[in-house]
């Protein structure tokens, strides 16, 4: 595998930011659901997940393991992402934004401020930084637009941003309430399905079947907008 990444075009239209904020969804939805079914396998039951919250059933100290499970699957989609952009002509730009779709900016952020690196102490936060930084570096340096810094701060903070937010904010005001409400009184406002809420559900569905059918595509690059580096 060379380290000298190829030099590529980053599209600025509408449909190619579309296909990230639906693979981002995407990939913080896997995310979500990989600390949930990793819980069930460790703990023995379902715990609840919501958008952005995960209650796992009391089973000390292998619950940690379901907590790890997350990060551990966004650096590895990160780490795929920064071997396609190595290797690959036809999926180069896939592999990009497969590096900035799972919140390198998130991981980094949140390692120091109660994400779930920082279950794990000092360790949790350098771990963060030693999977993170190597991916960026390689995707800041395949960026082969002429204001390749804005680039790379548009796809590390303020895209990421634009959808982290809005999820964040419905996910307090609206499911974390129902699953709150719910496990006290074991009667869920609405249908859950292991755990999950079906509206939750159904989004992510949606919103797998939307970008699969119609986005995916813009995330293939044209031959001329790469650069072959030796």
């Amino acid at each position: 595998m060379r380290l000298i990444p190829q030099k590529i075009e980053i599209p600025m239209q509408k449909n190619f930011i579309v296909a990230f904020f639906l693979l981002l969804i995407l990939c913080w939805g896997a995310h979500e659901l990989t600390h949930h079914f990793v819980g069930r396998l460790v703990c023995g039951s379902f715990g609840y997940m919501t958008f952005n919250r995960l209650w796992t059933k009391d089973c000390f100290p292998v619950e940690l393991i379901a907590i790890a499970a997350g990060p551990l699957l966004s650096y590895s989609l990160m780490w795929l992402g920064l071997f396609i952009l190595l290797n690959s002509n036809k999926y180069v730009l896939f592999g990009y934004a497969l590096i900035f779709a799972n919140g390198p900016g998130a991981r980094l952020i949140t390692s120091f401020i109660g994400g779930d690196e920082s279950y794990f102490g000092t360790f949790g936060t350098l771990v963060a930084f030693f999977l993170t930084l190597p991916p960026l570096i390689i995707a800041y340096k395949s960026i082969k637009n002429r204001r390749r810094l804005f680039i790379f701060i548009y796809f590390f903070l303020v895209l990421p941003s634009l959808v982290v937010i809005p999820i964040v904010l419905l996910d307090n005001f609206i499911f974390i309430p129902i699953i709150e409400r719910g496990r006290e009184t074991y009667n869920f406002s609405t249908p859950v399905m292991f755990g999950i809420p079906l509206l939750v559900l159904v989004f992510y569905l949606a919103i797998f079947a939307i970008f699969s059918i119609k986005y995916f595509y813009y995330l293939l690059p044209r031959q001329q907008n790469i650069k072959k580096s030796n």
